[in-house]
């Protein structure tokens, strides 16, 4: 195996951007809807929040199509240009250009536009976020979010039984190590696989409180490209900052 394959920090910032934005070209990837638990717990969690709620990560828009469908002003973050532009014209075809505050592509560490946000959330993203960089856009996320503020995160569980799905493309070079689990094509995919109690360790030690957490299972598959239909596992954590 090359060495350059075996790296163990990840991608830098211009092939994570580089990734992501290849796969938001492409007119073949999108999300299953979110399942419907999700839905009520963004609908209870943000019940009254009083101003915008970030969503960190974006992707094309189906959390903060969400959000403000249930009537809540929404601010977009993601790296790819792409992403970000498709989850704006998503709230513009749903009729719900209103909504958005803000977007900023980019890190969250960089970002650039109104703060405090009052509530964030973080969907299957911080999985796909190199260790340093994960705990800075954390650290983000934490300092502007208004003293009492709430966030969901959800990320990769280590209960998963396989890692080797996770990992669809053919292109993709598998490495395991104990701690990760992270691919080397061109340009570069990172994963990571949260052992319990580590995610809520990442979140406490940038100031939010963990007020629940639970881990759940999702579908994935494309039988287009002859995959079977696996199961993945996620943590699920809902955090405040401050007692509210």
């Amino acid at each position: 195996m090359p060495a350059e394959s075996q790296r163990r920090d990840g991608p830098s910032p211009s092939e994570f951007r580089s990734y992501w934005d290849r796969k938001h070209r492409s007119s073949s990837y999108r999300h299953a809807p979110l399942q419907e638990f999700l839905l009520d717990l963004l609908q209870s969690t943000f019940a009254d929040c009083a101003g915008f709620v970030l969503d960190h990560g974006c992707g094309q828009g189906r959390v903060a199509e969400a959000l403000a469908q249930r009537g809540k002003a929404v601010a977009l973050n993601d790296i790819s240009a792409i992403a970000l532009a498709k989850a704006r014209n998503r709230l513009v075809r749903r009729g719900l250009a209103a909504r958005l505050a803000h977007g900023f592509c980019g890190q969250i560490k960089d970002w650039r536009g109104p703060t405090p946000w009052f509530g964030f959330v973080s969907h299957r993203v911080l999985h796909t976020i190199p260790l340093p960089h994960r705990l800075a856009a954390v650290t983000a996320l934490s300092s502007s979010l208004a003293m009492g503020g709430k966030g969901i995160v959800t990320a990769r569980s280590i209960r998963c039984s396989r890692y080797e799905h996770m990992l669809s493309d053919p292109a993709f070079e598998l490495v395991e190590s104990s701690e990760t689990t992270f691919a080397r094509p061109a340009p570069f995919r990172y994963l990571h696989f949260f052992k319990e109690g580590e995610l809520e360790s990442t979140l406490a030690a940038s100031g939010l409180s963990v007020l629940q957490t639970l881990d759940y299972s999702e579908l994935t598959g494309n039988t287009e490209r002859g995959l079977d239909t696996q199961v993945n596992r996620y943590w699920l954590i809902v955090c405040q900052k401050g007692n509210g």
